[in-house]
């Protein structure tokens, strides 16, 4: 028995000193998706010096993971100039601005801080928020105009009525800043999970560093392999993004996460994350006619009773998915039921190409704008 006692507690030493050669997998898998926003913007200014612009919203869920904002950093020759030093903060609402800016914010953070993923355009947040409470996001740049970054709003349409946008503290009527928040869903491995949104960013933690040679990521859906870009934001954290799923199709349609891991014997491992979405609906503009001559397209349409606004789309094909980053052409609001789609616009240029048939399509949506409902397509030639 003695002569084996050596041998058995260099065994067990072997075994102690090496736990690294466990494989790598997926330690948490998160789904972010589109909360509130204004998908819309024009007239664009420059944010610099003493000036602040921001954006009141009101979270349906009670975390707020990422803000998607629409601002650029100035360029000289295609490389960036000056320091990374958008500041941006979070506060909830108090009675006044000058309350909300005296407390504390809830979070402080520069665009340093970006993950490498996506575009330029997302910040984490992670905080917690209550839900259906007013809270409030503010940019700032203390620097000289040669390092100032370039943001745009919407200008006389108030598109996000549940907020207000602000440049240095006033309110600018009919204005809001091009924004979007998002909250986090995580998703269980082969598990199926009703979503109650799709995803526009995936992010995936692994168990330890891993290489990117070692990952496989893809996603199926109801049309087959969806591509996305891979990024990566630390060697722990991959993300899969920004997503264009399908997010007006009437039904339930299933999706399908799928990490590949290569271990440490050279073989390949799947781990799946499926989720099912199915479109909150309501009742869509019916009996769409379109009528086209020199002055461009009429649309008209029978209201839905449950819309707040309308979305119109145009495209030259038959049979277009719409998702959350399709083009729409215009917005108008819920009492009304027509649009008129110019041949030219104000500078005489054509938008309308003669000969061409165009396919339209009228979106519903509610005062949360999270429910909608589709017309059927409307197919017009131009004489």
């Amino acid at each position: 028995m003695k002569r084996w006692f050596p041998y058995l507690l260099c065994l067990v030493g072997l075994i102690g000193v090496n736990p690294a050669a466990a494989d790598v997998v997926p330690d948490k898998v998160v789904m972010h998706c589109q909360d509130q926003g204004n998908y819309f913007s024009n007239d664009p200014k420059w944010l610099f010096g003493e000036r602040v612009v921001g954006q009141s919203f009101i979270p349906s869920k009670k975390r707020f993971s990422f803000l998607r904002a629409i601002v650029y950093r100035r360029t000289d020759g295609g490389a960036y100039t000056g320091k990374a030093n958008l500041e941006i903060r979070l506060w909830k609402c108090k009675e006044s601005y000058a309350a909300t800016k005296n407390s504390l914010p809830l979070l402080s953070t520069t665009d340093e801080k970006k993950p490498a993923f996506a575009d330029r355009f997302y910040f984490p947040m992670n905080v917690d928020v209550d839900q259906g409470e007013p809270y409030y996001f503010e940019f700032s740049v203390p620097l000289a105009p040669e390092n100032c970054y370039y943001y745009s709003y919407q200008y006389q349409g108030n598109f996000y009525p549940a907020g207000e946008y602000s440049v240095n503290g006033q309110i600018w009527a009919g204005c809001d800043f091009n924004f979007t928040t998002y909250y986090p869903v995580e998703l269980s491995k082969g598990q199926m999970q009703a979503t109650d949104g799709l995803p526009e960013i995936l992010e995936v933690r692994f168990s330890d560093q891993i290489i990117p040679a070692n990952i496989r990521t893809l996603i199926s859906g109801p049309s087959g392999i969806i591509k996305a870009k891979t990024s990566y934001g630390d060697d722990n954290t991959a993300y899969l993004g920004p997503l264009t799923l399908p997010a007006y199709n009437s039904g339930k349609s299933a999706y399908k996460l799928i990490v590949q891991i290569k271990g440490e014997s050279g073989s390949w491992q799947n781990f799946e994350y499926p989720f099912t979405y199915e479109l909150p609906v309501i009742e869509p503009a019916t009996d769409v006619k379109a009528t086209a001559d020199e002055s461009g397209v009429t649309l008209t349409w029978k209201p839905s009773p449950s819309a707040a606004e309308y979305r119109i789309y145009r495209f030259t094909e038959s049979g277009k998915m719409l998702d959350r980053a399709t083009r729409f052409i215009a917005r108008v609001k819920g009492d009304q039921t027509s649009y008129q789609d110019p041949a030219k616009n104000k500078d005489g240029k054509a938008l309308l190409g003669k000969g061409v048939t165009y396919y339209y399509r009228v979106l519903a949506l509610d005062k949360s704008l999270s429910k909608t409902g589709l017309s059927q397509e409307k197919e017009v030639a131009i004489p």
